[in-house]
């Protein structure tokens, strides 16, 4: 799911600053503003100080305010690694990922945060990109950002947000393709495979060495394919692969192209965004990454997570949540906004605009229950939920500034979106009509879920109970309870999470 959200991003580059605010929920991206800075300082003991009044300028000049920051890093900073985990479930293999990774690296990984991508599942074993970040490093960008007065609330990589633009890019994302971003400074090597990344590294040559020698580039880049397919363990063929960030003349094109034995495509990333103008620089390239990561906050790609253990940001993912339950609030209210212009009966214009009104105080009355306004109830003249959703806007900003702690068992329960697509896949709307879904806490370490349902086709029961035995996040032990109700058939079952 694409949050609609407006996120703000920040990259420190060196003594540079940029920092780009971003419109997610559409088909495309839309940057809403871009402001850079440098750090000015005499002497190294400054620089910390001189970067975070650079960051400080740049953010102050914002005038589109953020629902939240996040943090692009170079992945020139980071260590990567293909590993197999012999054993599947997202919770089991983040357990297991630093103690697979470790023995690969040369240093001790406590000096590293590490986060991970699923790439496949394969024979009961699931294989992953393990990524390691400096933990000094992520430090000292974090606490430059408090000085700042910016509050991060997640980082990612680079290579994230840009694979996050690629992907978007495409009609299709499945199949093994490789990709070469060239950016102002270097140039990224990576691959995806269907939309998970699979390996990146960094690579020597810059656009401007590129265009001095593209045999030079394209032997490099060749090198990198050739490595990469000796431990890839499939018959997948590598599909083709697409370099951004340049526009070559036709006999570089051609010098490059001759080169790698893979099918070529040279793409322009900044075609997929709106706003563009908005961007100081003439290289748009430049700020895709910072643009790439917007988006993949928003949950539209490529993520890693390195705002963690320790250095996890206090009461960050609450401030997700709770922007979440708010946009779901507007979107009701527009909807409620729509029905009152569009429908011509008058009773069941606002037949509606109640119910709406109903849902609006309902999300509410769950989110902030403990509320003195929940308490003393929904006021008589509230038409639609609009003086709901005002209380709901003063509860969110206030809930925001406070913040607040999440533990890691809630973290790593299955998201309510990932359980109702599951149940959407295991109970076809053809077979089966869902008519009640309820999600609660058990006496043990697990949640359950209980669903009620109509049975349409009476011949499935037994392929739909045993393909309900085979999810990877509904456990369910007990047979279903039937039962016959004004001609229907219903039944009942209770899985856990």
């Amino acid at each position: 799911m694409k949050l609609s959200a407006k996120i703000g991003c920040v990259e420190l580059d060196a003594d540079g600053v940029r920092v780009v605010v971003v419109k997610t929920g559409g088909a495309r991206p839309t940057v809403l503003e871009a402001h850079s800075a440098r750090a000015v300082y005499a002497d190294e003991s400054q620089r910390t100080e001189a970067v975070a009044q650079a960051l400080r300028e740049a953010v102050g000049a914002i005038k589109s305010k953020p629902s939240l920051f996040v943090l692009c890093e170079s992945c020139q900073s980071a260590v990567a690694r293909t590993i197999t985990v012999p054993f599947r479930g997202h919770t089991r293999v983040a357990a297991a990922v630093p103690f697979e990774l470790e023995p690969f690296l040369a240093f001790p990984i406590d000096e590293l945060i590490v986060d991970f991508g699923a790439i496949r599942e394969v024979d009961g074993k699931t294989e992953v990109l393990a990524v390691g970040v400096r933990r000094a490093m992520l430090e000292e960008h974090v606490a430059i950002a408090d000085a700042a007065g910016v509050e991060i609330e997640s980082i990612n990589l680079d290579v994230a947000g840009l694979s996050t633009m690629w992907l978007s890019s495409r009609k299709s994302n499945s199949g093994l393709h490789a990709q070469v971003h060239l950016l102002g400074t270097g140039a990224i090597f990576s691959v995806t495979y269907n939309k998970a990344l699979a390996y990146f590294r960094q690579l020597t040559f810059t656009p401007e060495r590129f265009q001095e020698d593209p045999g030079a580039a394209a032997r490099e880049v060749q090198n990198c394919i050739r490595a990469f397919l000796a431990n890839w363990k499939s018959e997948s063929p590598l599909e083709d692969l697409t370099v951004t960030g340049i526009s070559p003349d036709p006999a570089d094109r051609d010098a490059f192209c001759s080169v790698v034995q893979t099918p070529v495509v040279f793409e322009d990333l900044g075609e997929s965004i709106k706003g563009a103008n908005c961007l100081p620089e003439s290289n748009v390239d430049a700020w895709l990454p910072c643009i790439g990561v917007s988006v993949s906050a928003a949950g539209g790609g490529v993520a890693f997570e390195f705002r963690k253990d320790e250095l996890a940001a206090p009461g960050g993912r609450r401030g997700l949540i709770l922007h979440a339950v708010f946009s779901a609030v507007l979107v009701l209210l527009v909807v409620a906004g729509y029905v009152g212009y569009c429908v011509v009966d008058y009773r069941k214009n606002m037949a509606e605009v109640k119910q709406i009104g109903d849902q609006i105080w309902d999300l509410y009355a769950k989110s902030f229950p403990n509320s003195e306004s929940v308490k003393s109830g929904r006021a008589a003249n509230d038409l639609g939920g609009i003086q709901t959703a005002e209380l709901f806007r003063s509860e969110y900003e206030e809930t925001s500034k406070a913040g607040s702690q999440i533990s890691a068992d809630m973290l790593s329960r299955p998201p309510l979106l990932d359980i109702l697509k599951e149940l959407s896949e295991k109970l076809p709307q053809d077979k089966v009509l869902v008519t009640e879904v309820k999600i609660r806490p058990s006496t043990g370490q697990k949640r359950m879920v209980s669903v009620s349902c109509e049975l349409l086709d009476t011949q499935a029961f037994t392929q739909i109970f045993e393909g309900l035995k085979q999810s990877a996040i509904l456990h369910v032990e007990d047979e279903p309870v039937r039962s016959q109700k004004l001609g229907k058939t219903l039944f009942t079952f209770t899985a856990s999470l």
